[in-house]
């Protein structure tokens, strides 16, 4: 599409087959003006359509093959009907919907989804790799905005099971938070030795100094993926990771939680058998 003047989108603009070109004209969009991406091949933004100021204030993902974010964006509310690739770009956000296992905002290659603010309500960030492993985040203390990234990390731990996940969390002002973290996965993102004791190994460590995060007990659910692990005192954001990083861990408290399965052990003194 060629634009031949300059022009004000105060609708949406929907982005099906090929792209668009600006013929040194400006292209703006109202303050409700949105785009919409809903071609039948992959698609990757441009600074025609998605410019870096006025912009569109809500973007749509009606795209089957999925969405690649080509720069960094602030939008307020995105619609997440299929999968949105960051890059290494950071995507600012206000509100999402239409999230799903396989809608969901990709940042394998170190990418940020930014979210204003993070306060008492809980906050979903919908992020994955291949896989969709999304972060609930609350937050008791002073309010701030956080930005949340997964990546792949396929590094053994001495102590048993973990996830091959890393979470990166970062708040824009360090310190005042007391947050509830919950992170979930699928199965194919555990390790032989998570898989055969989610109970025991689903712990919540800061890789910044390898301790266990937060206090109190923990809160899991192995029914339905994504399955999750949940913890609060978190004071402390940084590299995450779920797993036994440590010999010595908190407590877990199950949420409807499946066993895994039954062993009987030899009683030693048998009350019953001198």
């Amino acid at each position: 599409v060629n634009l031949s003047n300059a022009a004000v989108v105060n609708g949406t603009m929907d982005l099906q087959n090929g792209g668009l070109t600006l013929n040194n004209n400006t292209l703006s969009y109202g303050i409700n003006g949105s785009l919409k991406y809903s071609g039948i091949t992959a698609q990757t933004t441009t600074d025609a359509e998605f410019p870096s100021s006025g912009g569109p204030r809500n973007l749509f993902i009606a795209n089957k093959k999925g969405l690649t974010l080509h720069a960094s964006r602030t939008i307020s509310s995105l619609d997440l009907g299929y999968k949105l690739e960051l890059g290494s770009n950071t995507l600012t956000v206000d509100s999402i919907s239409n999230i799903g296992s396989n809608a969901y905002i990709g940042t394998t290659e170190g990418g940020v989804l930014a979210h204003t603010p993070v306060g008492a309500s809980q906050v979903l960030f919908p992020v994955g790799t291949t896989s969709y492993s999304p972060v609930w985040i609350t937050n008791a203390g002073t309010a701030d905005r956080i930005s949340v990234g997964v990546i792949k990390d396929n590094e053994e731990s001495l102590y048993g099971g973990r996830l091959k996940l890393r979470w990166n969390i970062i708040e824009e002002f360090p310190g005042g938070g007391d947050y509830t973290i919950q992170f979930g996965w699928t199965t194919v993102m555990e390790n032989t030795a998570f898989r055969a004791d989610r109970v025991n190994n689903a712990r919540i460590f800061n890789l910044t100094d390898t301790t266990e995060a937060g206090t109190g007990d923990y809160t899991t659910q192995f029914i339905k993926q994504p399955y999750t692990v949940e913890r609060g005192g978190i004071t402390n954001l940084g590299p995450f990771v779920v797993g036994m990083f440590s010999g010595q861990t908190g407590l877990i408290k199950t949420l409807g939680i499946a066993p895994n399965g039954f062993n009987l052990s030899q009683n030693y003194p048998n009350p019953f058998n001198s």
